[in-house]
């Protein structure tokens, strides 16, 4: 079994986030060179980005895309689709929403 996740946000949130790490020392470190550069050719890798998906995504392995401009909305919703798609011993006991929300997991197939 293959499950192909892409975190995804949008261009404001990641100048945001590129904003914090240069001002929060304890977020400095995962600021690089090409953050800066990643602002700057946001459209030319949304582009790469969606002929990725649409070369690589069959319906038996498509992509699955997780709105991630809430970072623990987006986490949580990713284990709900992984907990979902798998079958094991005791799944749904625990009465919590396995189910992900489809505002925020977008499935993309052929």
């Amino acid at each position: 079994m293959l499950i192909k996740l892409w975190f995804s946000i949008n261009a404001g949130e990641q100048k945001q986030r590129l904003e914090e790490r240069g001002t929060n020392p304890l977020k400095r470190w995962k600021l690089s060179t090409v953050d800066a550069k990643a602002q700057e050719k946001w459209q030319d890798f949304t582009h790469y980005k969606n002929k990725m998906f649409a070369h690589t995504s069959t319906q038996r392995n498509h992509w699955v895309i997780i709105k991630g401009n809430n970072k623990i909305q987006a986490r949580l919703e990713a284990m709900r689709y992984v907990l979902n798609t798998i079958d094991y011993t005791g799944k749904g006991d625990t009465g919590q929403r396995l189910e992900p929300d489809p505002e925020i997991v977008e499935i993309i197939s052929d």
